[in-house]
């Protein structure tokens, strides 16, 4: 490839005064010394290759550079990890849903239709990507995910069923009622047999860490919120009304066309409208307790 341009015998050739390794052209930002060189093993023709330096990597907004930009800052702030209630499959399949949504009169309904682990999985997602949500049906899994979990946690963030009594991780509709089969409760953290990885489990937190419970009615009667922030030494925060989800769904294919979208309060049957939010990353519990 020859140079994008030729200096004349009198002219002052601008492309000599770049430092060393870059060569002349609109790419001459630190690639290969010679664009027609044949690339290494693992790399890829061309000036730009796919292993090239970690400054074209950062420039281009790649992966690696991203995932490289992530772990520093997790190592500052401690990492977030989500925990998502992942035993209520209360419907076979988008279409039975929509079905039942469409009996029960279209829009959203929060009267007798109740958020599933596909609504809570869809907040998580929006929430963060990575590290991936982690799904918890019983109390030995969120304590067991928690003690595995590598990292020092800035934030842990539940998405779920909830109660004054714990965290709701598994359950099904019994009339118009949840009803829950498994849960986190204070006597959980207590219980002997568990005292071992309470304590690794607490270590991990930062001290300025917080664990956020997105789901009803934590926060009345505050037992085990106080419960959590002793066993964790953490600043537990959480609501004492209800947490609110939009679905809709489209009668004519029977899917769903909008879920995962949160509010403190009923909203328009339009998900996109607020109050209904996009995950939980930014919205704040309001109810609190220190260690």
């Amino acid at each position: 490839m020859a140079q994008s341009r030729q200096p004349g015998p009198t002219q002052h050739d601008p492309f000599t005064d770049h430092v060393p390794a870059r060569t002349p052209g609109s790419l001459g930002i630190r690639d290969a010394a010679d664009p027609n060189e044949v690339a290494p093993p693992g790399d890829t023709p061309g000036p730009i290759g796919f292993n090239d330096s970690a400054e074209l990597l950062a420039l281009a907004g790649g992966k690696q550079a991203r995932r490289k930009r992530a772990k520093r800052k997790a190592k500052r702030t401690g990492k977030v990890v989500v925990l998502v209630a992942g035993g209520f499959k209360l419907f076979g399949s988008d279409a039975e849903e929509a079905e039942f949504l469409e009996k029960l009169g279209g829009g959203t309904i929060t009267a007798r239709w109740y958020p599933s682990t596909r609504d809570f999985l869809a907040t998580a997602n929006d929430t963060q990507s990575r590290p991936a949500p982690i799904m918890v049906s019983t109390a030995a899994d969120v304590l067991g995910a928690l003690q595995h979990e590598p990292g020092v946690f800035g934030r842990v963030i539940f998405i779920g069923h909830g109660s004054p009594g714990g965290l709701g991780l598994t359950g099904s509709l019994s009339g118009s009622m949840m009803r829950f089969s498994e849960m986190l409760r204070k006597e959980d953290l207590t219980d002997p047999k568990w005292d071992t990885v309470v304590q690794q489990i607490k270590d991990k937190f930062r001290e300025d860490a917080t664990f956020d419970i997105y789901a009803c009615n934590v926060a009345v009667g505050d037992s085990f919120m106080k419960e959590l922030a002793r066993a964790f030494d953490v600043r537990v925060r959480s609501f004492k009304g209800e947490v609110w989800w939009c679905v809709q769904h489209d009668a004519k294919s029977k899917t769903i066309t909008s879920r995962g979208r949160v509010a403190p309060e009923d909203g328009p049957a339009d998900c996109s409208q607020k109050p209904w939010r996009k995950g939980v990353r930014t919205w704040i519990p309001p109810e609190t307790v220190d260690p």
